[in-house]
């Protein structure tokens, strides 16, 4: 008896252990996808860490920092411990004004550093200095981190893990109101909003002195644009052979369009897909492999662990192509059928730039395509969180075609969608991602009443929003409440305008 007492004990111990391993390896690989790498030192970090591809000399890194008002600023806060937004246009120096703080700071923190991943199994990586050292978490580009499936639990779960988050985000409206979006219930998280503008000519001079370096021609008020080599990339670009143009006009098309991170780095398979498609190029392996080590030779290209990097705006402002992210996304779904997270990225893409854009038509024609396509791939069944999302954004994507082309039609598949959508979120198991959705139902409903049946689709709008404002209103969410409480208005003066 003892014998066999011992045996189930010993049965159940390995069993228990072997869970404990398994989660414990399912954990670590969560938190791989989701950060760049474990917990640093802040004072020990390096410029990799933050700036990837952008911290090589040949992207324009230089030691020399100039220092700016905003610097101290963003320490103090840092040291205060409070969560801080670091807005700048682009090359304005967010990312080495945040890397440069850290580096400064007095006490023992350690710093994580959050990457553009699909964040539906968020994990954070183990930190063994816990109980002694605080925590950073830097999310670079935010506005860009926020399109990623499961951004929001990934926020909720770092935030109330009371670690200090720096958030770097690109200045302008569009951009800003994404910000106040991905934030959404904890905007008021982040006392600290630090700005970093352009800086005059004179100025530019100064730095560029005592930087050793000579003020490039290019130089238009960023600081970042004193330092990058422009000119010398384009005169490499004009090197080229053509089938080194044809690769960085895929790669320049991926980037537009979403579909893959040139900063974080793009799996080599992806340039191979899209150069073997029938629109391809049809490169012969050979052919691709010579035209990307003559890429790097010229410094226009990184390749490491079957990973490509290249400098964005390099991409954007010396790439020429008359390819926008319209026709790029266009061009790639097909591609990409059955990659639901490329296109779930792609449309969100396109969605983000057809809300500021003038040619919406286009851009929300690519991201229903897009979108469609996704739900066909995660399906209800088999992933519901993803079916969801995917459903309220083509709610979002027919409502905002619906304003400048066929109404009432392009209204009621908007409908349909968010309904969709609300048998995932429901009110009790997703309250939050229930009331946005029903918020958006509200707008298609609104925005059918202007064409067709006013009253009743005034009614079901009126409804909807009420129903999103029991939510946010209990939540004490005063900045989303604003904004449902004016769609609300608006639907009921519609009502009220046949009265």
């Amino acid at each position: 008896m003892k014998t066999l007492v011992a045996s189930i004990v010993g049965g159940v111990a390995v069993l228990a252990t072997g869970t404990v391993f398994a989660f414990a390896a399912r954990h670590v690989r969560a938190a791989r996808r989701c950060f760049r790498s474990g917990w640093r030192e802040a004072a020990k970090m390096r410029a990799h860490d933050l700036l990837l591809a952008r911290a090589l000399s040949d992207s324009g890194f230089n030691d020399y920092y100039y220092e700016r008002e905003q610097d101290g600023q963003m320490r103090e806060a840092i040291a205060s411990g409070s969560n801080v937004i670091v807005l700048g246009e682009p090359l304005s120096g967010k990312t080495r004004a945040v890397l440069e703080a850290l580096r400064s700071l007095p006490d023992s923190s350690d710093v994580a550093v959050l990457k553009e991943a699909d964040f539906s199994n968020f994990a954070i990586p183990f930190h063994a200095r816990r109980r002694w050292n605080g925590e950073i978490i830097v999310l670079d580009d935010i506005d860009r981190l926020a399109t990623r499936p499961g951004f929001l639990d990934a926020l909720e779960a770092l935030v109330k893990r009371h670690a200090v988050l720096i958030a770097t985000c690109s200045s302008g409206q569009a951009h800003e109101d994404k910000l106040s979006q991905a934030l959404r219930s904890w905007e008021s998280e982040f006392r600290a909003r630090i700005r970093f503008e352009q800086v005059s000519r004179a100025v530019a001079r100064e730095i560029s002195t005592d930087a050793g370096i000579e003020l490039p021609d290019h130089f238009y008020g960023p600081i970042g644009s004193i330092f990058l080599p422009l000119a010398a990339l384009q005169a490499e670009y004009r090197l080229c052979t053509r089938e080194e143009k044809w690769i960085l006009k895929i790669l320049r098309n991926l980037h537009i369009s979403g579909a893959a991170s040139l900063r974080e780095g793009m799996p080599k398979e992806l340039l191979g897909e899209v150069i073997s498609a029938p629109t391809g190029p049809q490169l012969t392996g050979k052919e691709l492999r010579t035209a990307l080590d003559d890429l790097g030779k010229r410094g226009l290209l990184r390749e490491a662990d079957g990973m490509l990097q290249c400098e964005e705006t390099f991409l954007e402002r010396v790439v020429e192509s008359s390819v926008d992210i319209a026709e790029a996304i266009t061009q790639l779904v097909p591609i990409f059928r059955g990659k639901g997270s490329i296109l779930f990225q792609m449309g969100s893409t396109a969605l983000d730039k057809a809300l500021i854009d003038i040619e919406v038509v286009r851009l929300s024609r690519a991201a229903i395509t897009a979108f469609e396509e996704v739900v066909t791939i995660h399906t209800r069944d088999a992933f519901p969180m993803g079916y969801a999302a995917t459903q309220n954004n083509l709610g979002i994507a027919y409502r905002t075609l619906a304003q400048v082309e066929d109404k009432a039609n392009n209204c009621r598949a908007a409908i349909t969608a968010c309904e969709e959508a609300l048998t995932i979120r429901t009110r009790d198991a997703f309250p939050m991602d229930y009331a946005m959705t029903q918020n958006n139902l509200g707008n298609a409903y609104r925005t059918l009443a202007e064409v067709e049946d006013k009253a009743n689709n005034c009614r079901a709008a009126i409804t909807a929003y009420e129903e999103a404002l029991t939510i946010l209103s209990s939540h004490q969410l005063p900045q989303q409440v604003a904004v449902v409480r004016r769609n609300l208005q608006k639907a009921m003066q519609l009502c009220g305008s046949d009265e």
